[in-house]
């Protein structure tokens, strides 16, 4: 069947306007043809019928990718195929799925942070740059790291190089000022954790005291209070003697400090701050080597847990 130039048109008008429905997978996946007079099919094989052609250039929403072929979102709601040969992928949806997570203006654990997602927040997706994802933040650009972020299309992003240099003089961050439109029912302990999340994903070092360069536990915990007037001892065996001892666990708030013994032996070896709610944030060299979120009622937290202390009076 050939169809006129007219249809044709017509069709692809009618795959651009596409019906975003949020609950499906991925909905906000673009991909842009590459190819002249590129097949579009009724079933994902090159057996079906050609429904049209598209041409260079033009934009298409898809919802999936399966066996090398992306489905359309078409507008009146009707499936199509085109096969990823001729298409290029430039837009994906990732879901944040951690609490309180950094976007930066570049890709570095050093670059500024210019806003925090939390988790099950749904980004758009643009490029693949090493260890992050470039993501539309505003009208702009931002940056999330990739352990923060899932999806099922991200790894078919195409790969970008991003020239970005930290200017070593910058300062470090402090907590914002007061304004007429903060919530001033905020406690002290919530306005130290709000700060520490600052720093989410920014590398594990040990021995580290730089939250440009990188913190170990301990370091984390003494940056953080620093920021706030308070000195801590500089190790985490010692840090729980610079606080009130807090008994139980039912009792924490949020700035406490937590203190685990992850040698299974009888000395504190690792320190993180209480969130609420079951969490805690702190700099840990697992396989993610960095600052993150933890939940305090894991097997394992529950197995090393050895007291808290409160630094805030």
């Amino acid at each position: 069947m050939k169809f006129s130039r007219k249809i044709k048109t017509a069709f692809a008008f009618s795959v651009a306007l596409v019906t975003l429905n949020t609950s499906a997978a991925f909905a906000g996946a673009i991909v842009k043809v590459t190819g002249e007079n590129v097949n579009v099919r009724s079933e994902a094989s090159t057996d079906s019928e050609v429904i049209s052609t598209v041409d260079t250039g033009l934009t298409l929403s898809v919802s999936s990718l399966k066996d090398g072929w992306f489905k359309l979102s078409n507008a009146d709601g009707s499936e199509s195929y085109i096969t990823t040969e001729f298409v290029k992928l430039t837009q994906a949806d990732g879901v944040v799925n951690s609490e309180g997570v950094n976007m930066r203006k570049g890709p570095s654990t050093a670059a500024e942070v210019v806003s925090q997602v939390d988790k099950d927040t749904k980004l758009s997706v643009v490029a693949d740059v090493g260890e992050w994802y470039e993501v539309k933040y505003d009208d702009s650009l931002a940056y999330v790291h990739k352990d923060f972020i899932s999806g099922d299309m991200l790894k078919y992003l195409p790969g970008k190089e991003v020239s970005y240099k930290v200017n070593p003089a910058a300062p470090i961050p402090t907590a914002p000022e007061p304004t007429v439109n903060e919530d001033s029912s905020k406690s002290k302990g919530e306005e130290v954790v709000d700060f520490a999340k600052k720093y989410l994903g920014l590398t594990y070092v040990y021995g580290g005291t730089n939250l440009k360069t990188g913190v170990d536990c301990s370091g984390f915990m003494y940056c953080v209070y620093k920021n706030f007037g308070i000195t801590l001892n500089r190790v985490s065996r010692d840090q729980i003697n610079n606080g009130k001892r807090i008994n139980s666990k039912s009792e924490l708030q949020a700035g406490d400090l937590i203190f685990f013994n992850t040698g299974g032996n009888s000395r504190i070896s690792h320190v993180g701050m209480y969130m609420g709610n079951g969490q805690y944030i702190h700099a840990t060299n697992n396989s993610k080597n960095c600052v993150q979120i933890s939940n305090l009622n894991s097997s394992y937290a529950v197995r090393t847990y050895v007291g808290a202390c409160r630094v805030l009076s």
